[in-house]
C-alpha cells in the first residue's frame, strides 16, 4: 500500500495539525512581546593584541571581500595592509570618519 492508494481518501491542501489557526476565538498569548531583535554581538578579540572588536570593527571585517571570518579576526590597527587595500575607499572613510568623532 502506498501513497498512490490513499489518495484517493485524502483532501489535498488541508493541513490538520494547522486547524487550531483556523480558529477565530483563540486569545492572544499573554506575556509575549513584539520584540524586535538587532544585529547579534558577536564576541571576537584581535588575533595578534586579544583586544576585543567592536561591532564597527567587525563590520568592517565583513566588508573585505574573501576575508575568513571565522580564522581571522583584527582590530584596525592590526589589520594587514593587503586587506585594507581591498577594502571599499567609501566603507574605509566611513570607518574612519566613526572613529574620528
Amino acid at each position: 500500500m502506498g501513497w498512490k492508494d490513499l489518495a484517493s481518501y485524502r483532501e489535498w491542501a488541508k493541513n490538520p495539525a494547522l486547524a487550531h489557526l483556523k480558529e477565530e476565538d483563540i486569545p492572544p498569548v499573554s506575556g509575549v512581546q513584539n520584540v524586535s531583535h538587532s544585529r547579534a554581538i558577536v564576541d571576537k578579540s584581535c588575533t595578534r593584541c586579544g583586544k576585543r572588536l567592536s561591532q564597527n570593527e567587525v563590520d568592517l571585517l565583513k566588508a573585505i571581500p574573501d576575508f575568513n571570518h571565522s580564522k581571522l579576526s583584527y582590530c584596525f590597527e592590526h589589520l594587514p595592509d593587503h586587506f585594507k587595500r581591498r577594502i571599499d575607499p567609501f566603507i574605509l572613510q566611513r570607518y574612519t570618519d566613526q572613529m574620528n568623532s
